[in-house]
């Protein structure tokens, strides 16, 4: 799954976000009206980008949120 918000976007180069496993709503007492899962965080080995890039790979993504597809 691609990055959908802007800080997971910003971290993806160094971390790897997946869902994990699933959660009924009916695992939890009081049971909430929604399901849950298991987010799972894992460090790139090797990121994708040299961390001396982290401050001006997040400054180009904030200037660029949303990103504006096919034009």
């Amino acid at each position: 799954v691609p990055p959908a918000t802007l800080l997971s976007t910003v971290w993806a180069p160094w971390w790897r976000f997946e869902r994990g496993r699933f959660v009924p709503a009916t695992a939890f007492r009081p049971v909430p009206r929604v399901d849950a899962a298991v987010l799972t965080i894992e460090r790139r080995t090797p990121p994708l980008l040299p961390l001396a890039m982290a401050r001006e790979y997040a400054e180009f993504v904030r200037a660029s949120w949303p990103f504006r597809m096919g034009g």
